[in-house]
């Protein structure tokens, strides 16, 4: 089960959702660069990668050095030239920043 979270941007005030962990219509990947959301297929996880969730399924810090690798050869590149990772930051979508605010009242369970 992932989790839906809303964020804000604090340059330039964008507000966005971002989706962590395994959801059941599959895995979401984000672009490193950019923050552009992937769904990769639940058959398309690499077996490399199984079994690196946590009991709440997040994805474990333990994840593999070559994730981003493994998931850029299932999605290809992005369109902005940047990997699709399941590990990456929340981005904003409009100026590409990191530095975000995530509302801790709204965090919503997906499936």
């Amino acid at each position: 089960m992932g989790k839906l979270y809303h964020y804000q941007c604090n340059n330039c005030k964008n507000q966005f959702e971002f989706t962590k962990g395994p959801i059941m219509a599959g895995h979401v990947a984000h672009c490193q660069d950019c923050g552009k959301e992937q769904l990769l297929a639940p058959d398309d996880l690499p077996i490399e990668l199984w079994g690196y969730h946590t009991f709440d399924f997040e994805w474990g810090p333990e994840l593999s050095d070559n994730e981003s690798k493994l998931i850029t050869a299932i999605t290809g590149a992005c369109s902005c030239g940047g990997c699709f990772s399941l590990k990456a930051s929340p981005r904003c979508p409009k100026c590409h920043s990191l530095d975000v605010t995530k509302d801790e009242s709204l965090e919503i369970l997906i499936d």
